[in-house]
């Protein structure tokens, strides 16, 4: 493909970092290991929109296989696991794809972009979410009638 006339120097770089991350994708899923113990965030972002819609397609799959069941209560839940794996698969694709990637100093609010992607695990976020918190609590209990 990167050889068609026409084809800017932007998309055949493109290209090759999207065939050079399915190869080794490919090839570490062979060989039972884990991409994303090799492979980073950024090899997850190319192959993401691939995954997504196999994942998406999986789960529509599966609530088309929901039992029918004389429980009404059993069948419910059924629905609505399926129904907030399809939430945590879309919400995991935006904190993947957040193009505003703010420096954790920077974050003055919950970012759970900032949270999944920390490199200590996410103790420092974590720390200043609890201190924010703290802070909060203290301000609004100064100011609160005994």
């Amino acid at each position: 493909m990167a050889e068609k006339p026409g084809i800017t120097d932007e998309k055949k770089k493109q290209l090759l970092e999207i065939s050079v991350v399915a190869r080794l994708w490919n090839g570490l899923v062979q060989s039972e290991q884990k991409p994303s113990r090799f492979l980073g965030r950024r090899s997850l972002k190319l192959a993401w929109e691939n995954l997504y819609l196999d994942i998406i397609s999986s789960i529509q799959r599966s609530s088309g296989e929901v039992p029918v069941s004389s429980n009404v209560d059993e069948e419910k839940n059924a629905t609505i696991v399926l129904e907030r794996q399809l939430e945590w698969v879309k919400e995991f694709g935006k904190l993947l794809n957040n193009p505003e990637q703010p420096l954790p100093a920077n974050i003055l609010v919950d970012d759970d972009s900032a949270l999944l992607w920390a490199t200590d695990g996410g103790v420092s976020e974590l720390a200043k979410r609890r201190q924010r918190r703290l802070d909060s609590a203290k301000e609004r209990g100064a100011s609160t009638l005994s």
